[in-house]
């Protein structure tokens, strides 16, 4: 059974959700699905190296708000 996740977003990141559905068809659902089953696979790939510090996760946000 599908579990709801609410969460909140920077403005930035729902524009590029809604241009990304317009594009591909899709719904802000399937996007995000499809968004972190793929950054989860590459999590899981010993060939890229995903890790990013506190540093840098923060710097990504505050560019976003």
């Amino acid at each position: 059974m599908p579990k709801q996740f609410n969460t909140r977003l920077p403005e930035l990141t729902h524009n590029q959700i809604d241009e990304i559905a317009e594009i591909h068809d899709l719904t802000k659902t399937q996007i995000l699905i499809i968004a972190i089953d793929r950054l989860y696979q590459q999590l899981q790939s010993p060939k890229i190296d995903l890790e990013l510090s506190a540093e840098e996760i923060n710097k990504v946000i505050d560019n976003t708000d």
